[in-house]
């Protein structure tokens, strides 16, 4: 964090009295689409700090259509605009919340959240910095004729090891491979359309093109489809598949989504029930039978900790085949148990150990004729001279054995 004074910003950035918001956000469009020119942006977003809850002549109309109007620009662009109070008593519906608030958006209409300390500052900004991205958009169907948008989100994911990348020698220029399918007696290469898949059943080769391979790989089209409900209490935590998913709506896509959504997340929350779907992320994916589980949203100090929203739980298709098993490895699995004690009792008999031997026992004197002493252990040796009157301390071994020698010799 730099920290730059009053005078300094004046001079570097500049300041106005007036506070043009509408010239701020046509400037922010304007470095966007400069910028856009020399390389493709992933996410545009306009962070907009202030302290005043009312803009000079914000009780004008004429000011809030400009104003409304500049931030309808900003959003057709592609940007989103977030705003930070900053200070006490910032009121939203002075002003931010009418010229702000975008019904199409996914994003929870604008609160003020308003923060005080830098920490709480620095951790909202880099919260924000964070694009949600979703692993599918995807419609859900609760019906015939029913159906909302929903976006897919991982929500936890692990984090991979990057991959190698391949360079030029001479330059550690990256580089990328490229790979072509070439006609075996001509060598040119071949199109898509020329390339046929075959496969051998009864003894003939059956040829496929591209068009119906794919077909035959599209079992569903993607979407969520609604299968039906259960309680909330029939979910085993044995039948965990993969890691969990999570749905939002998709207001942009189908409008009325996320009142359609927010009333079926309501429901399944008073009733403590999930809902059973078939899920099908994108196209080729194999479909899955997921339970919906409801969350809903969890706010602490007027900021959102859980979203609203429905957990995707993979579930399996079938139980195992228990009999099959039993069949199989019923004797081996009964002698693990007993082995490892896994029936349950918390206190199982300790294994059987071998019996210690008395280090005294030792004929440390025939050990010493045959001049074998260093074949002994320490412990051994201590337990005798011990025995005899002398002190080990912290001698090592070498000095052990020689004092059991001095002992007979003397």
């Amino acid at each position: 964090m730099v920290t730059v004074s009053w005078r300094s910003c004046a001079r570097t950035v500049g300041i106005s009295t007036t506070f043009s918001l509408v010239n701020a956000l046509f400037q922010c469009r304007a470095m966007f689409a400069a910028t856009h020119k020399k390389s493709k942006l992933y996410s545009k977003r306009i962070l907009l700090f202030t302290c005043r809850d009312r803009p000079p002549a914000a009780g004008s109309d004429a000011l809030k259509r400009h104003v409304f109007q500049s931030v309808q620009d900003v959003r057709s662009s592609g940007a989103t605009i977030d705003l930070f109070p900053l200070g006490e008593g910032f009121s939203m519906d002075a002003f931010y919340s009418e010229v702000l608030f975008d019904e199409n958006s996914d994003e929870p209409p604008p609160t003020a959240v308003v923060s005080s300390k830098l920490d709480e500052l620095l951790t909202r900004v880099r919260q924000k910095s964070h694009k949600k991205r979703a692993i599918g958009k995807i419609p859900f169907i609760l019906g015939e004729g029913v159906k909302l948008a929903v976006g897919v989100y991982n929500l936890v994911r692990s984090t991979p090891k990057p991959s190698s990348v391949r360079v030029e020698q001479t330059t550690n220029a990256p580089l990328t491979g490229c790979a072509a399918e070439v006609n075996e007696s001509t060598s040119k290469p071949l199109l898509r359309s020329e390339i046929d898949y075959t496969l051998t059943y009864g003894g003939q080769k059956i040829a496929f093109n591209s068009d119906e391979v794919r077909e035959m790989r599209t079992i569903c089209e993607p979407g969520l489809v609604l299968l039906g409900f259960r309680p909330a209490t029939t979910l085993d935590g044995l039948q965990h598949v993969q890691p969990a998913s999570f749905v939002y709506p998709e207001e942009a896509r189908v409008k009325g989504s996320r009142q359609l959504f927010t009333a079926l997340l309501r429901r399944c929350e008073e009733r403590r029930l999930v809902a059973i779907c078939r899920l099908v992320s994108r196209r080729n994916d194999t479909p899955h039978l997921v339970a919906l589980q409801p969350q809903m949203e969890r706010t602490e100090g007027g900021v959102q900790i859980a979203p609203p929203g429905f957990h995707v739980i993979f579930l399996p298709f079938a139980a195992p085949d228990v009999e099959r098993i039993e069949k199989k490895a019923g004797s081996l699995i009964a002698n693990f148990k007993e082995l490892v004690s896994l029936d349950g009792d918390p206190d199982p008999s300790p294994a059987a150990k071998r019996a210690r031997r008395d280090p005294v026992d030792v004929d440390m004197k025939a050990l010493a004729e045959a001049r074998k002493v260093n074949t002994a252990k320490v412990d051994e040796l201590k337990a005798f001279l011990k025995s005899v009157g002398q002190s080990v301390g912290t001698k090592k071994k070498a000095e052990l054995v020689e004092a059991v020698y001095n002992h007979f010799e003397s």
